[in-house]
């Protein structure tokens, strides 16, 4: 989707997950888990490759850094980084 903030969703999204596995009913949190599970697949897909992280995200406006500065993305170093950083968030959310 065009002009979508695809990193900043990704980032606000696997930051309101610990609150979001403790006050799930059973059938809610099997549903996050599935979500859980395409939304980290996804990442890995992008993560895992650099060439296909460059073919799909590097000419995307929501893979800036900041939404309302086109000029500086997101390079792939610094979106394995990221990917880190949330795989950490959500282990700690399950660990808390």
């Amino acid at each position: 989707t065009p002009y979508f903030a695809t990193v900043q969703h990704y980032n606000l999204t696997l930051t309101v997950v610990a609150q979001l596995v403790f006050s799930c009913t059973e059938y809610e949190a099997g549903r996050l888990g599935k979500f859980l599970n395409e939304t980290l697949t996804q990442l890995s897909v992008w993560k895992g490759d650099e060439a296909t992280y460059e073919k799909e995200c590097s000419a995307v406006r929501g893979f800036n850094l900041k939404y309302d500065d086109s000029s500086k993305k997101v390079s792939y170093e610094e979106f394995v980084k990221l990917v880190y950083k949330w795989h950490v968030r959500i282990a700690k959310s399950f660990l808390s």
